[in-house]
């Protein structure tokens, strides 16, 4: 990953984390407010009180990994770049450990806010489970975020050059590329297993893309298979196409 991407996607993230901890605390704001004028006299915290603040953590949580996944997808975007495979399992991996720390952050927010308000009368079992429900709560973001994900990396590999995904077929023994200058055109050389007629027909539209998209001329494997009576039919009319 180039040094300016990520760069410029950890400044996305950064003020997108500030922006979801603002709106955090707002909302805790908000709901105190809001609990205070139901209560009578007492300012201690109900159990269902600190489930509705567990749960700001969730979101909040939710939002962070969220905005890791999307400073890297707007960081690749405006830099005009496709991110490799492992780009790809390097942003999965850094939103995974966004969930872990803000996880960790928001349940001792919460730990801390509950006792300044007094948790001696709440079941000593209470925070704890308030603390879980923002780990186990906030599997459904990471469940979201892990789809998205997904649907980028797929949607890279079918941006990704044609030469890149041939060269991993299954069907090709070897596609390879000599890309010498010559009369100012460049030529490639083209060796395949020949399989059955699907592949060779297969190859046969590769070496017309190359010369069409790429100028190329073509140098194409020109092992003999049974059924195969004339490879001129292959290089067409205006074919440049060399058979060895």
């Amino acid at each position: 990953m180039k040094t300016e991407v990520k760069n410029y996607a950890d400044s996305l993230f950064e003020k997108a984390l500030m922006d979801s901890v603002k709106q955090l605390q707002e909302e805790r704001a908000n709901y105190l407010t809001q609990t205070a004028q139901r209560r009578v006299a007492s300012s201690l915290l109900s159990g269902p009180e600190i489930q509705a603040l567990a749960m700001q953590h969730v979101r909040h949580v939710e939002r962070s990994m969220a905005a890791r996944l999307e400073s890297y997808q707007q960081a690749f975007t405006e830099a005009n770049q496709i991110p490799s495979d492992q780009d790809l399992a390097t942003i999965l991996s850094e939103a995974q450990r966004v969930r872990e720390q803000q996880a960790k952050n928001s349940a001792a927010s919460v730990r801390n806010f509950i006792a300044s308000r007094g948790s001696s009368h709440l079941p000593p079992e209470a925070m704890a489970s308030s603390i879980n429900q923002i780990m186990n709560d906030s599997g459904h973001g990471r469940d979201r975020v892990l789809r998205e994900w997904k649907i980028w990396r797929d949607k890279t590999r079918l941006s990704k050059p044609a030469a890149s995904s041939l060269s991993g077929s299954a069907h090709d023994s070897l596609v390879a590329m000599n890309l010498a200058r010559g009369h100012g055109m460049k030529s490639a050389f083209i060796s395949y297993s020949w399989d059955d007629d699907p592949h060779r027909e297969w190859v046969r539209r590769l070496a017309e893309r190359l010369r069409a998209d790429g100028g190329m001329s073509q140098s194409i494997d020109g092992r003999q298979s049974p059924g195969i009576n004339s490879l001129q039919s292959w290089r067409g009319p205006s074919a440049t196409t060399n058979l060895l």
